[in-house]
């Protein structure tokens, strides 16, 4: 299922938007954002929306089978918190939310009831994956992909030598320590990429060239040295399409350049996995909507088929069998605002999550029974005041909101440092033959193009749509869809 041609463009536009909040964060740019690369708004929720915590006594439920998630859910729904009868269950929808296996289980338990007695059925629950187990997951893929060797100065690990941050490893130890080596990696990246494509030295030239080429009114002046939009717009087109990397790999071993191709499929990736992040902070809906339409190929290129089949789920349902308020209604409700901030959204797995992770700290199963009815009761009550405490203590010492185990107080300094690595080791100075004579380099997985292949082929849709239940084939009846889908598999230039 290729990303519509809205999902392309709106990825293009982001992108754009990012390049050019990294040029001004680090050269005190002014330039209006309005007038020239707007943050892409689609449809944000509201932060003053109130939602309500109920606890429920599960503690003794084995949660790791089908059996288990039955028994949590008849607790939660058919006892007094919640105060629904048998009957009540044959009328409404309840959408369910946590990790991708938790999901399969509600769907087997879905199945293995679709033939009982109305009521005794669970066709009234809807799984829908949890948006901070899907960001995990993707972090886990994009430190698969690109951690890669020493020897390839394109790849996390050789900038991580020069930072020298704990707890990196493809297994995900730590998240926060791998989101920010991630996005500051990231940021020098793109630095040296407009450095390299002005033919400037370092960037304390580039923002002297920034300041004389913006007024004070945000807008370039006549004739500037730089041309900041056509440059933003210059590294885009010719490094974050879609086809950008595709279109090297073309050509023969002895014409490409294996670190090249590496480093801007990492800028890419990045770039997403931020695009993605900011999206759920934020509580743009539409935003997340749009990558969920990108990431579907890009996760079966990945060979992460337990989340590629749950993105196709969830865009079989969108375009295919639910209506246009139910639509509406999950969206609405993927994410919560615990502190009623801007900025502060949780997606729904996330602050059950942190939740769970605060109970467990005080509950002794061995203990008193009063011991779990005071997690359930106070603590889970009190959970957001908690998250609030510790933000704002680490902001009293200065502190990142989510600590990495970093020891370096500052991040221009780290930015600085893999800009020096990048310049050095002439990452984005294309040299044809690199990487693939007796130093070679393995190619990162360009996902999308791969995605695409394997869908196009047509086996693994059709293994999804055997595996699945109704979603999968209501899909096939689509022509319109379908058309659309060939129609975007070149991905032809969108602006």
């Amino acid at each position: 299922m290729a990303p519509s041609a809205a999902a392309v463009k709106y990825m293009y536009k982001s992108n754009k938007s990012h390049l050019m909040d990294i040029l001004q964060e680090y050269t005190g740019g002014k330039m209006d954002r309005k007038k020239y690369f707007p943050t892409a708004k689609v449809r944000k929720l509201s932060t003053t929306e109130a939602f309500e915590v109920f606890s429920f006594a599960v503690m003794d439920v084995e949660q790791g089978s089908v059996d288990g998630n039955r028994e949590s859910l008849k607790r939660a729904t058919l006892r007094k918190e919640l105060g629904y009868s048998q009957e009540d269950l044959i009328d409404i929808i309840m959408l369910v939310s946590g990790d991708q296996l938790t999901m399969d289980r509600y769907r087997s338990l879905r199945a293995l009831h679709d033939t009982d007695v109305l009521g005794e059925q669970f066709n009234w629950v809807l799984p829908i994956m949890g948006l901070f187990h899907l960001t995990m997951n993707y972090l886990k893929m994009f430190l698969k992909n690109h951690l890669g060797n020493v020897s390839d100065p394109s790849s996390l690990r050789a900038c991580n030598v020069i930072l020298g941050r704990p707890r990196i490893n493809d297994k995900l130890a730590d998240f926060w320590s791998v989101m920010d080596l991630t996005n500051d990696c990231l940021d020098a990246f793109v630095l040296s990429l407009m450095l390299v494509e002005t033919g400037i030295i370092d960037i304390h030239e580039l923002t002297k060239q920034m300041k004389d080429s913006v007024g004070d009114d945000g807008k370039l002046v006549e004739d500037p040295v730089i041309d900041f939009v056509a440059l933003i717009e210059r590294i885009h087109d010719k490094y974050l399409k879609f086809t950008s990397v595709s279109d090297l790999r073309e050509q023969e071993d002895e014409q490409r350049d294996r670190v090249y191709e590496n480093a801007i499929l990492l800028l890419r990736h990045s770039l997403q996995f931020r695009d993605f992040y900011d999206a759920t902070r934020g509580g743009d809906v539409g935003r997340i909507a749009h990558m969920l339409e990108i990431w579907p190929a890009e996760f079966i290129g990945a060979n992460q088929h337990r989340y590629a089949n749950e993105l196709l789920s969830h865009q079989c349902g969108v375009k295919a069998e639910y209506d246009p308020e139910l639509t509406k209604l999950i969206m609405d409700n993927i994410l919560i605002n615990p502190g009623h901030k801007n900025g502060h959204f949780l997606s729904i797995d996330e602050y059950m999550e942190e939740v769970v992770r605060h109970i467990k700290l005080i509950f002794n199963p061995g203990g008193a029974q009063q011991a779990e009815s005071f997690a359930r009761d106070i603590i889970g009550h009190v959970i957001v005041t908690l998250i609030g405490i510790k933000k704002e203590l680490r902001m009293g010492i200065m502190g990142r909101e989510f600590g990495g185990h970093h020891t370096r107080a500052k991040k221009p300094a780290d930015i600085a440092s893999v800009m020096d690595h990048l310049r050095r080791k002439g990452v984005f100075q294309f040299t044809a033959g690199r990487g693939t004579g007796e130093i070679s380099h393995s190619p990162v997985k360009d996902w999308m193009q791969n995605g695409l292949k394997r869908l196009s082929d047509g086996k693994y849709w059709d293994q999804f749509v055997k595996r699945t239940t109704k979603r999968g084939a209501a899909m096939l009846d689509v022509e319109a869809l379908e058309d659309e889908e060939l129609a975007m598999m070149e991905f032809p230039d969108y602006d």
